[in-house]
């Protein structure tokens, strides 16, 4: 983005000029969520702030464990902290302000500073100063850039972080949106930490024996819809209740992206009501050209890519899969 410098020397000059700031997690977090969270914290710490990190809404995944600090995230919803006593608010991988909270309004004190660093291309731009650049795969892909115009040495720490969210963001570096400037700054972060790939692999292999039988709990009741052009996954509390599946276990698997590995499915819906009467929404397009899912999530009040979006949607998960069943129908023409 042309303006980028601009308002990175904005953004530098909020942190260095707040007492207490303050960042989150997204609900259902990611590693690019988490990532540039601690990757970022850290380095405020390094211009001598202090800062707090909050888990949000979402219990705090084991399988998230292995960036480094993730213990250091408190595992407390924005609804549950005194504002208050923060001046800085520093919102990234968030495309819109209900994804700092579901849980309740989320009202920003007059006082307080907030600051948007995003990649989604849903975002309206809802901070006092925003940097939003759907250009880039990754928030941390922004953060990686901020933090050299900021000429911030990187640690092993920061490097790894942001390798692992750049890694997650992009599937592996296969997505369409990876750019030879993305392939660029992971192989700058890896110089930086070479042991950073260890970092992905204990992510990746971090499943929890919950998470083995919810994905394959999810993946047998695969159905199809719009024609057969579209595939789906949808289970109740109940189904994860009876099957000894917790809420935790539900982070961080992409049953959307393995159901995508099917030749027909153009795009492909998970619904998990991972509480009562509370459906989680993920959606994937092969072809975001001829399925824009960014804009289907819209519709029901959520956000995201265009090639990958979601959404919560507050009713029984019945009727929460008739309304995505039609509307995928109808985006197929069907």
């Amino acid at each position: 983005m042309n303006d980028f410098f601009k308002i990175a020397d904005e953004i530098l000059n909020a942190i260095k000029n707040s007492n207490r700031i303050l960042l989150h997690l997204h609900p259902s977090p990611d590693p690019d969520s988490a990532g540039s969270v601690l990757a970022l914290a850290e380095a405020c710490r390094s211009l001598g702030k202090e800062v707090v990190a909050i888990g949000g809404d979402s219990d705090l995944s084991p399988s998230l464990a292995a960036l480094p600090g993730f213990e250091t995230i408190i595992p407390t919803a924005y609804s549950d902290i005194e504002v208050g006593q923060f001046d800085l608010f520093l919102i990234l991988d968030s495309a819109s302000v209900n994804m700092i909270s579901k849980k309740g309004a989320v009202v920003f004190p007059s006082h307080l500073k907030t600051v948007v660093i995003d990649h989604h291309i849903s975002n309206p731009g809802f901070g006092q100063i925003n940097l939003i650049d759907s250009s880039r795969p990754a928030t941390a892909e922004i953060i990686f850039e901020l933090l050299t115009a900021w000429h911030v040495a990187l640690t092993a720490t920061m490097a790894a972080n942001l390798y692992a969210g750049l890694y997650s963001d992009t599937g592996g570096f296969k997505y369409p949106e990876v750019t030879p400037r993305t392939l660029e700054v992971g192989a700058e972060l890896l110089k930086v930490n070479p042991q950073a790939t260890r970092v992905v692999l204990d992510l990746e292999r971090s499943m929890t024996k919950g998470a083995l039988r919810y994905w394959g709990l999810a993946l047998n009741s695969a159905e199809e819809v719009a024609g057969g052009r579209a595939g789906m996954v949808a289970l109740s509390f109940s189904d994860l209740e009876s099957a000894g599946i917790n809420y935790a276990d539900t982070e961080g698997l992409s049953i959307s992206g393995d159901l995508l590995l099917v030749r027909d499915y153009v795009v492909v819906a998970t619904l998990v009501e991972k509480e009562l009467g509370r459906v989680r929404l993920s959606l994937r397009s092969k072809n975001p050209d001829l399925v824009d899912v960014s804009k289907i999530a819209a519709t029901f009040g959520g956000g995201g890519h265009r090639a990958a979006a979601g959404a919560l949607l507050l009713m029984p998960l019945a009727e929460a899969k008739a309304k995505v069943a039609t509307s995928l129908g109808r985006t197929l023409g069907i």
